[in-house]
């Protein structure tokens, strides 16, 4: 059986959700985003309307890649 692990990290998502995110770019930089909701999946890349990230209210959106996702946690 081959297991892709990109479909993996994008199956932990389910559009309308909220979740914690902590990801962690190439550089090493690490965040969280303490708490938002995903709007979109596309093509590896995750949609996220953020309300808190890295413990500061944030109102905004972003685009995640599933590479740079750590931690996953349903709010």
């Amino acid at each position: 059986m081959k297991v892709i692990v990109g479909q993996l990290v994008m199956d932990l998502f389910q559009v309308g959700k909220t979740y914690e995110v902590g990801t962690q770019s190439k550089d090493g930089q690490f965040d969280i985003y303490n708490q938002c909701q995903v709007k979109e999946k596309v093509s590896g890349r995750i949609l996220l309307e953020v309300y808190e990230k890295n413990d500061e209210e944030v109102i905004g959106v972003e685009w995640v890649d599933w590479e740079t996702v750590r931690t996953v946690k349903e709010v």
